[in-house]
């Protein structure tokens, strides 16, 4: 064998060196979708913690005052503009089963007709002051309600700072009409508001006894607190050709679970982690 032949023999036969392979691991890891999948299912499954609840109830067994209900609570009556009196007669709780809450009573407002020419109507207000609800955003102000026609509007009413009142801007109808309460099907009679301290959800409202029920203009600036003090309903008739009658009862306040938001960072947390999981591995193959 010639030198040359030797030489290309040698450059033929050279000792293979080992090989690296890149294992491609750009997906999530299957530990991080499990403890995630987990959590997902928890935050689907865990239940909203009722901070405030208001059952208007009455177990005398005849018609009694809002302000019986206890310290803190009043109604509020006015048909003819802005002038209103603090009638506490003037919405009645009744001692009839209610709904929702399926005990004695609730509240009854017997509205007369709408003034198309002067705009005026009877208005109604049941609040309770005296309260330190943290609500946040997100919160869920909720209450069951029937009328007997499609006319009658309730709007929430909250006070800040134990003085300033507002009016949401989001009108509610009943959607549902007649004057009896059906307790195995309470949610057909569910309303619900979900708070935000937004400006364009509300209004200034004047409460003040003897002088004005009124609302007044959209914000211009955020609610100044998330911290409510009072709490209660306003509603009315717009029919301009009779009067009309309106059933409330169960008035909820509902913020999510401490669990639930620890739940949520958790798995945030989980899948972020995941992503800083080395992306890739080398093995060395002989």
């Amino acid at each position: 064998m010639s030198l040359e032949n030797f030489t290309e023999l040698n450059k033929t036969h050279k000792p293979t060196q080992p090989m690296e392979k890149r294992i491609d691991n750009r997906s999530v890891p299957h530990w991080a979708l499990a403890v995630m999948t987990v959590a997902l299912m928890c935050l689907t499954t865990a239940e909203a913690q009722v901070i405030y609840s208001a059952t208007y109830s009455n177990t005398t067994g005849s018609n009694q005052s809002v302000s019986s209900l206890g310290a803190g609570w009043a109604s509020y009556y006015g048909s003819a503009g802005t002038v209103t009196t603090t009638a506490n007669w003037a919405a009645l709780l009744t001692s009839a089963s209610g709904t929702g809450d399926l005990s004695l009573g609730y509240a009854r407002m017997n509205m007369g007709t709408y003034n198309a020419t002067t705009s005026t109507t009877d208005r109604f207000s049941i609040v309770q002051t005296g309260l330190s609800l943290d609500l946040g955003n997100g919160a869920t102000i909720s209450w069951d309600a029937t009328a007997q026609v499609i006319y009658t509007r309730v709007q929430v009413l909250i006070q800040l700072n134990n003085s300033d009142w507002y009016v949401s801007n989001t009108v509610f109808q009943p959607t549902n009409q007649g004057l009896n309460w059906n307790n195995s099907t309470p949610s057909i009679y569910r309303e619900s508001l979900t708070f935000s301290t937004a400006a364009a959800g509300w209004s200034a409202f004047s409460l003040v006894g003897g002088n004005s029920m009124a609302i007044g203009s959209t914000l211009a600036s955020d609610l100044p607190s998330s911290t409510v003090t009072g709490i209660g309903l306003y509603a009315y008739n717009t029919n301009t050709a009779g009067g009309t009658a309106l059933f409330l009862d169960t008035l909820t306040v509902s913020v999510p679970e401490p669990a639930t938001t620890a739940l949520f960072v958790m798995a945030g947390c989980i899948l972020l982690a995941a992503f800083r999981v080395k992306r890739s591995n080398v093995a060395i193959i002989d």
